[in-house]
């Protein structure tokens, strides 16, 4: 790293008076809504130094030490560069810097003090309540705008260029920023929503938010409270309607002229009549609606038509009159009328006409588009509807299998495998034929449970055990007498095994010898034991092992 280090004598006084206004300098009690707020002391040493980036180096983040970047601070005496700046998560220290500044810092000139740089929070805003541009963007800088969230309200972007030059939980997106532009900025990842950071709390930071529906829209106001952001307390809109409330959210009340039209409504419909409003309560005076079923000449349910359900059959293939009888009454009559237009309600046919006084559909619509992955369906009201399915299909490889339709299309499912499960066989898939199992007495296999001089092997296609010769076997668990040789599938003791000394673990018997695959000895311990007495002398009774040790009962008889 590369170091110049660069020494000053600033005076707070002449810093503040000849280097910029208040409003540039910031107050030191942190009620300013400045995006950056400075702490000077009364003597500052200014260190420059300039970074050099790494690259493929994994960073261990530690907390800051006392004084250093990052730590938190209340005053510029607190901080080894003399620097106290506001951030996100409150007053912190910072350090100065020439060009380059560590990740979520900017190098921006001091504001009060020429020729002096430190390391600016970049990101002080990102995602804060705003009401316009300037209150995303550090005095003097531009770039950051107020992005808008729709009902949620607006809120502070961050300039970028690529996703790296966004915090974590942030990306760069070209998004609307107002007069028709665009431009790119720091938005939450997947959607998220926008919170409030100890610095919006602090300044209790706010944003006009709204509530819509179909009859307008209503205005409000979102704060950053201690416990977050508040919801919207915008109003819901309403059409005004007599009721002393400002309904359509346009700080009025009631405003309605004298005499007029409101509407008298019943369950039949609606009638105009002369209203007025008087402290929220309303009078409405005129005729109510009623049914207009008679053949009387009047519009009695005020829809702008005369006796039109009064003879109506609702059919279009008939003449539906309400005319003058011969004896001048208003009556209704109903005549066929065969050549009328008439609709079936369908448009799955295609030709509709009317036969005795009924409208019938006729040349229905043919949908069908040959593919077996789309199904198609005649809507009567929208008519042919083709939707993708997923249906088994054939994509004409027979070297794939669990072929199935996916968005109108036949996809292979996957490679054959061809495996029958049987290793004495080479599996493979040849192209425009299909699957082939060669046999392959080569290839190795394996049964399970065949005994020790028995072998797995391939033959003719299927594994088989066959016999094992000379090769070595064992019986039981003597340690010298249970070794063998394989002969003819069978393990048959070693040809030597009766000249091998063993022990058979019995202190009454003498020489003993390995029999076949146990080992045996002579029970000769306690002749021998009398023979040491005299020639003449012999077992009373036999040995026994009495704790380990071979025991001779009765002792031994003398002649």
């Amino acid at each position: 790293m590369k170091k110049w280090t660069w020494t000053c004598l600033v005076s707070l006084g002449l810093a503040v008076g000849a280097c910029g206004s208040d409003a540039e300098q910031g107050s030191a009690d942190g009620d300013t809504q400045g995006d950056i707020e400075i702490f000077l002391p009364d003597l500052v040493q200014v260190d420059l130094v300039e970074e050099t980036a790494t690259s493929d180096v994994v960073e261990v983040v530690e907390p800051p030490k006392p004084g250093e970047l990052g730590y938190a601070c209340d005053e510029a005496l607190d901080c080894n560069s003399g620097w106290c700046v506001q951030t996100a998560n409150g007053r912190q220290c910072t350090q100065t810097c020439i060009e380059a500044c560590p990740s979520g810092y900017e190098c921006r000139e001091a504001p009060g003090v020429d020729a002096v740089f430190i390391c600016a929070p970049k990101f002080l805003n990102l995602c804060d309540p705003c009401r316009e541009a300037a209150d995303c963007n550090a005095p003097a800088t531009a770039g950051n705008y107020c992005l808008a969230y729709g009902a949620n309200g607006r809120f502070c972007g961050s300039k970028c260029n690529t996703d790296p030059d966004c915090p974590g939980g942030y990306v760069c997106r070209n998004v609307p920023v107002g007069g028709g532009e665009e431009a790119k900025q720091c938005v939450p990842v997947d959607g998220a929503e926008c919170t409030c950071s100890p610095f919006a709390k602090q300044l209790q930071k706010a944003t006009v938010c709204f509530d819509e529906n179909a009859n307008g829209k209503c205005e409000g106001t979102r704060f950053c409270l201690q416990s977050g952001l508040s919801l919207c307390d915008a109003a819901t809109f309403f059409p005004e309607s007599c009721n002393g409330l400002d309904d359509n959210c346009n700080s009025v009340t009631d405003e309605f002229p004298p005499n007029y039209v409101c509407q008298i409504t019943n369950d039949i419909g609606s009638c105009p009549g002369r209203g007025t409003c008087v402290e929220g309560v309303e009078t409405c005076e005129g005729n109510a609606a009623k049914l207009d079923n008679n053949c009387d000449g009047i519009d009695d349910d005020c829809d702008g038509e005369t006796d039109e359900e009064a003879c109506n059959d609702g059919n279009a293939c008939t003449n539906d009159l309400c005319a003058t009888g011969a004896g001048g009454e208003l009556i209704c009559t109903h005549t066929n009328n065969n050549t009328s237009l008439c609709d079936d309600g369908s448009v799955c046919t295609q030709v509709d006409k009317c036969q005795d006084g009924q409208c019938v559909g006729f040349n229905p619509l043919n949908c069908a588009d040959a593919n077996p992955c789309t199904t198609e369906v005649c809507d009567p009201v929208v008519g042919c509807l083709t939707s993708f399915n997923t249906a088994a299909c054939e994509d004409g490889n027979p070297c794939t299998v669990n072929d199935a339709c996916n968005q109108g299309v036949c996809v292979s499912g996957g490679p054959s495998n061809c495996n029958d499960n049987n290793p004495c066989t080479d599996d493979a898939c040849v192209p425009g034929v299909g699957c082939q199992n060669g046999v392959d007495d080569t290839n190795s296999c394996s049964l399970a449970g065949i005994p020790q001089c028995k072998q797995s092997k391939c033959i003719a296609g299927s594994c088989s055990a066959v016999d094992l010769n000379g090769v070595g076997c064992q019986v039981g668990s003597h340690a010298t007498c249970k070794f063998g040789l394989c002969n003819g599938g069978t393990c048959v003791p070693n040809s030597n095994n009766s000249n091998i000394g063993c022990n058979d673990d019995d202190g009454c018997t003498i020489n003993d010898k390995c029999t076949g695959f146990t080992c045996s000895g002579e029970d000769k311990f306690c002749e021998l034991q009398c023979l040491q007495q005299g020639t003449l002398c012999i077992p009373v009774s036999g040995c026994v092992e009495v704790f380990g040790s071979p025991t001779c009962l009765g002792g031994c008889l003398c002649l």
